[in-house]
């Protein structure tokens, strides 16, 4: 039968005559990160995001207020024409001659 080998299972302490020498832990040292001339906020800002119309007007409703209003068909102002009556018209389109009558009023008469 073979042997097996014997473990040790906890602190056992060890009569000896050397000395035990401590060394101390070396100090980390922190290394200072080179300065980053990065803004992240202007990368953002100008990258193309992947969203759709729809989901973008959900998202935003001053976007789809200012989008309601870009689509509107534009109303073109009617000019006024000329301030002249139709009766102004009609007199310069239709040639009139004198007319002459007689009124009664009473006993007396009248020629318009």
């Amino acid at each position: 039968m073979p042997k097996q080998p014997i473990q040790a299972t906890g602190n056992m302490e060890v009569d000896s005559d050397l000395p035990i020498e401590i060394k101390p832990k070396p100090t980390r040292r922190k290394t200072k990160a080179p300065p980053i001339r990065y803004d992240i906020v202007s990368d953002v800002m100008n990258q193309k995001a992947d969203i759709s119309v729809g989901e973008l007007i959900v998202a935003a409703p001053t976007l789809r207020r200012s989008l309601a209003n870009a689509c509107k068909p534009k109303r073109i102002p009617v000019t006024e024409t000329s301030k002249e009556t139709m009766a102004v018209i009609e007199e310069d389109d239709i040639n009139t001659t004198a007319v002459y009558s007689k009124i009664n009023i009473g006993d007396k008469t009248q020629t318009l």
